[in-house]
């Protein structure tokens, strides 16, 4: 009932997303009838889950992710929209290979790799998957334009194609990072990653300017932010040191706060939650093997005292 109730929630949420799209950035309605068109996408969407759900078998709910390529159908139709001069042919395209792309071929790949368990459903797939497909695409179109030829039909491959699949492998990360977790600390090290990031960024670009102008603490938020980066790939490649290194990326996370402001707080906090996932980190495998170990010592000792 309870997972029930959290997909519910959750496509009640990506559909009220869709709405506010819409009625936004394509209808260009004032913000009032904005939140009121989200709020009936949201019950629509929530309530029509809850009547297909019921209907639906655990592989068959897959295809639900195709909600997931609704807005990227839209971002993509809009950037095809200066080659084919016709905005509704456009969209209509970038929507109907956004739902098949992710109902489609995206599950397809996400069965595969369940199948070879480099994939694990989790609690909010549904809205992870609908908000990193949006920032894949949103990244792909920039690419695209770093990449303009004076050819329009390749543009227009390009406008299609690299949107898709840097929306779908960011979109199926999460859970790929989350099925090698039993191995290696990937979790915690992603966080990891992302934390120095952002840590470094904040060091370079913000942090002098709004709160350390020409103290020359630029640099501290930079080494910080590496070493954080540093810490994480390490996390990966040598995860028997999982304890140590997270007490190395929590105590960088608390020094970015002196060079790069905590990457703004977010950064900062980001990095201690890694750290305290890295530390705390075991490996599952070995209590699996050590737990068999032990059945079989005991079975052996009842065999032996009959």
């Amino acid at each position: 009932m309870r997972k029930k109730m959290g997909k519910t929630i959750q496509m009640g949420i990506s559909g009220g997303m869709v709405a506010v799209f819409i009625g936004s950035l394509v209808l260009h309605w004032p913000w009032d009838q904005v939140l009121i068109l989200g709020f009936f996408g949201m019950l629509l969407s929530g309530g029509l889950f809850i009547g297909l759900v019921d209907r639906l078998n655990q592989n068959q709910g897959k295809r639900l992710l195709a909600v997931s390529g609704l807005i990227p159908g839209f971002l993509i139709g809009g950037g095809l929209y200066p080659i084919t001069g016709s905005l509704p042919l456009s969209v209509l395209f970038g929507l109907i290979g956004g739902v098949i792309w992710f109902g489609g071929c995206g599950v397809f790949f996400i069965r595969k790799l369940e199948a070879l368990q480099w994939y694990v459903s989790y609690n909010i797939e549904i809205i992870t998957t609908f908000i990193l497909s949006i920032i894949g695409t949103s990244l792909g179109l920039r690419f695209v334009k770093m990449i303009y030829t004076p050819y329009e039909w390749l543009n227009a491959i390009f406008i299609v194609i690299l949107p898709l699949i840097l929306s779908l492998c960011l979109a199926i990360f999460p859970g790929v990072i989350l099925a090698r977790n039993h191995r290696r600390p990937t979790f915690a090290a992603t966080l990891g990653l992302i934390s120095g990031a952002i840590v470094s960024w904040i060091g370079i670009n913000v942090a002098p300017l709004l709160f350390l102008p020409g103290s020359g603490l630029l640099w501290a938020g930079l080494i910080t932010g590496g070493l954080m980066i540093l810490v994480s790939i390490f996390g990966i490649f040598y995860p028997q040191w999982s304890s140590f290194l997270g007490g190395l990326m929590i105590f960088f996370s608390i020094l970015s706060f002196v060079g790069a402001a905590g990457g703004l707080i977010i950064g900062g906090l980001l990095g201690i939650y890694s750290g305290s996932l890295m530390g705390a980190w075991v490996q599952k495998e070995e209590k699996v093997i050590q737990s068999s170990l032990e059945g079989d010592e005991n079975r052996q000792a009842i065999i032996s005292e009959y």
